[in-house]
């Protein structure tokens, strides 16, 4: 594995063999080769150095970059939030970077979270809603076109949430007097 360090040095002055072909940074990232040339479009790897022949070079940062996305993107963190984080990495201290990404993981933890009680409330409001199927009583012969009701279906009407008495009724568009 090649470990050269990433040189910020013109194309004329560059040896053909320094650093990592974009074929080798994808073995060792598992990113195909497409991807990398979108993240460098997209500003989330700096545009690489250039061999004689005008290949693309990269350094063992850029493989680290990679990692570091991937690690990212598994976690949840959008392609937005990594980006401002990766772009920092170009020349920011160990220590900045470990505490921009303890900032995106604790807010990512903050998001799964609320995420986890809504969840948790939609599988109460759908356990309910298969409790009031089990326990309805349909006549067996009825068609569903003659069913009026729809016990059915469970279709009772929902309660409304209580209101509070100090703030005004909410209107929405179906109301008369919106």
């Amino acid at each position: 594995m090649n470990t050269y360090h990433h040189r910020q040095t013109s194309v004329s002055t560059m040896p053909l063999k320094a650093g990592m072909s974009i074929g080798e940074l994808s073995r060792l990232t598992g990113y195909n080769a497409k991807s990398i040339r979108y993240y460098e479009q997209i500003g989330i790897l700096p545009h690489p150095t250039r061999a004689y022949n005008g290949d693309r070079r990269y350094s063992q940062t850029d493989v680290y970059r990679l990692n570091l996305l991937r690690r990212l993107r598994l976690l949840g963190i959008s392609l937005a939030e990594a980006k401002l984080l990766l772009v920092a990495t170009i020349d920011a201290p160990c220590d900045k970077v470990q505490n921009e990404l303890l900032h995106l993981i604790n807010a990512r933890l903050v998001a799964l979270d609320q995420q986890i009680a809504e969840l948790h409330h939609l599988r109460e409001q759908v356990a309910g809603y298969q409790q009031q199927l089990a326990s309805g009583i349909v006549q067996k012969d009825e068609l569903f076109m003659t069913c009026y009701d729809q016990s059915c279906l469970a279709c009772s009407p929902a309660p409304s949430p209580p209101q509070d008495p100090l703030l005004p009724a909410v209107r929405t568009k179906g109301d008369d007097s919106y």
